[in-house]
């Protein structure tokens, strides 16, 4: 008997693919952004996120509740650590970009 295979873990909890890569999506953005918290000044990072997030937004962030983090809340959320994302399209292929735009602007 072969074992089941899956392009990534959430397709193991749901038949629907879009919703598993809606939550691949989101797990993974909630990853970067804990990631990004610990590799900057964390209490900077997290002063930010209290000055332009409602605190239960924050409070699902720090806990990292995927089922609570809707995406326009994680990029809300990336912003306001100082990144945007950049999509590109090239040769029938979607980049996405994660850029600091604090370098140019400084919305400390």
């Amino acid at each position: 008997m072969t074992a089941p295979h899956f392009d990534n873990i959430f397709e193991a909890i749901t038949d629907d693919s879009v919703k598993a890569g809606d939550l691949q999506l989101r797990s993974d953005l909630l990853i970067m952004l804990r990631v990004l918290r610990v590799d900057k000044d964390q209490a900077a990072s997290m002063q930010r996120l209290r000055k332009r997030l409602p605190a239960a937004d924050v409070q699902r962030l720090v806990a990292g509740q995927l089922d609570q983090c809707p995406l326009d809340l994680l990029f809300r959320a990336l912003y306001s650590l100082g990144y945007r994302i950049r999509a590109h399209y090239h040769k029938q292929q979607l980049h996405m970009l994660i850029e600091d735009h604090l370098e140019h602007h400084d919305h400390r």
